[in-house]
C-alpha cells in the first residue's frame, strides 16, 4: 500500500530521533503500541530525482555511514549488505559481511510508524507488514526517500495460489516519514542512509527479511489456529534465516 508523504514538521514525540553509531539513544516504540496517526495536511512531495537525491542527501550520510562501519571493524561501501526488520522489537537492523564471511550487526534505527500486527501479509488493505525473505527493486525520491521492496514475490504469490487468495496488495516500501499502511517508515536521517548505502553497493547486493520476532531465540507470540496453515513452514525457514545474524 501507498504511504503517505512524508512530514517531519509534525513528527511526534519519538520522531525526533537521535543516534549514536550503531544504537538509537532512545528506546525503540513499542510495536504493540499504536502507532502515529496519519498526518492532517498532505505534504509537499520532495519532487527530486534519485541523482538530485544522491547529490542532495549523499554527503552526510556517506560520512555517518562510513564512521558506522569503521565502528564496526568494517569499511566501506562493503560488497553486501543485510536489512532486518523485527516485528517484536520493532527495531530495523542493519548488518554488514566481513572478510571472515560473518554477519556483522552495523546499526539498528528505530520506527516512526507502522500498521497490523504479527503475521504475515495477505491481502490488500489488511494493513500487514509483510514477512518473509525479500529484495529490492528500486530507489525513489520523487515523493519521499524510499527503497521498494518486491512484495508480492514469487514465494507470497505461491501462498496466495495454496489459499486461494487474490489482490495480495502491493507498493511496500522501506521510506521516509510519519505513517505506515504496511511499509517500514523511518525518519530522515535514518532513511538517507539506507537509501544512500543502497546505491552505492546496489539493490542487487541488499537484501531485506521481515520476521515477526528473532525467531532463532524464540517463537512469536502468534495464535497459528488463526494463521494460513503454511506459516509454521515459513517461520521455521525465517528461523534458519535469521540464525547467522547476532541483535545483541
Amino acid at each position: 500500500m501507498k504511504p503517505a508523504i512524508i512530514s517531519f514538521t509534525a513528527a511526534s514525540a519519538f520522531a525526533i530521533s537521535v543516534f549514536l553509531i550503531g544504537q538509537p539513544i532512545f528506546a525503540a516504540p513499542s510495536f504493540f503500541s499504536a502507532p502515529p496517526a496519519p498526518p492532517r495536511v498532505r505534504p509537499k512531495p520532495l519532487g527530486l530525482t534519485v541523482n538530485q537525491a544522491l547529490k542532495k542527501f549523499g554527503p552526510p550520510a556517506r560520512k555517518s555511514l562510513a564512521e558506522r562501519f569503521k565502528t564496526a571493524g568494517l569499511t566501506y561501501p562493503p560488497k553486501k549488505c543485510c536489512l532486518i526488520y523485527l516485528k517484536e522489537e520493532n527495531l530495523l537492523y542493519l548488518f554488514g559481511f566481513d572478510k571472515k564471511q560473518k554477519w556483522i550487526r552495523i546499526a539498528n534505527y528505530s520506527l516512526l510508524s507502522w500498521s497490523g500486527k504479527l503475521g504475515p501479509k495477505l491481502k490488500e488493505g489488511d494493513m500487514q507488514m509483510p514477512e518473509g525473505f525479500y529484495r529490492f527493486t528500486a530507489l525513489g525520491a520523487d515523493t519521499h526517500l524510499c527503497l521498494w521492496v518486491d512484495y508480492p514475490n514469487r514465494r507470497d504469490r505461491a501462498r496466495a495460489k495454496l489459499d486461494h487468495r487474490t489482490g495480495l496488495g502491493g507498493d511496500i516500501q522501506i521510506h521516509e516519514g510519519v505513517y505506515s499502511t504496511g511499509c517500514v517508515v523511518l525518519d530522515h536521517a535514518s532513511m538517507a542512509e539506507i537509501f544512500v548505502l543502497a546505491h552505492d553497493i546496489g539493490c542487487e547486493n541488499m537484501r531485506l527479511i521481515m520476521a515477526p520476532c528473532n525467531l532463532a531465540a524464540h517463537e512469536a507470540k502468534i495464535d497459528y489456529a488463526l494463521q494460513p496453515r503454511w506459516l509454521p513452514g515459513l517461520y521455521k525457514d525465517l528461523k534458519a534465516g535469521l540464525a547467522p545474524f547476532s541483535f545483541k
